[in-house]
């Protein structure tokens, strides 16, 4: 009786120590989670951006933007390859193609978010 009792509570033992180490594996793994941690990131994020004053982001986002569009256009005008058609047949396709979908999508996605706003 005595070998049994040992022998169960080093079974016990053995078996509470790898339930620990499993629950502590998944707690380790929720905390680790990159889901998680982009949740608490954006969560920072979106503070820290409520604080700055709405017309400082949007010049500061416009003035990237545009020096970026800035950049592109100059090196594909200037470019061998694309400068003969870049002026009279990419540049306008292109404009539409990011106007009509993206300028449009943010447009109507804002609406959406904001639509139970009225009333």
């Amino acid at each position: 009786m005595k070998r049994f009792i040992v022998v169960f509570f080093v079974l016990l033992v053995a078996f509470s120590a790898t339930a620990f180490a499993g629950v502590m594996e998944t707690v380790k793994a929720i905390a680790t989670a990159p889901s998680l941690i982009i949740g608490l990131v954006t969560v920072v994020l979106l503070y820290v951006l409520k604080a700055i004053p709405n017309d400082k982001i949007q010049a500061l986002v416009g003035k990237f933007a545009y020096g970026l569009g800035v950049a592109m256009t100059l090196g594909l005008s200037k470019f061998k390859f694309t400068a003969p058609f870049w002026q009279t047949i990419i540049e306008p396709y292109f404009v539409d193609l990011v106007d009509n979908t993206i300028g449009t999508f943010t447009k109507k996605f804002i609406e959406g978010v904001r639509s139970d706003n009225n009333g």
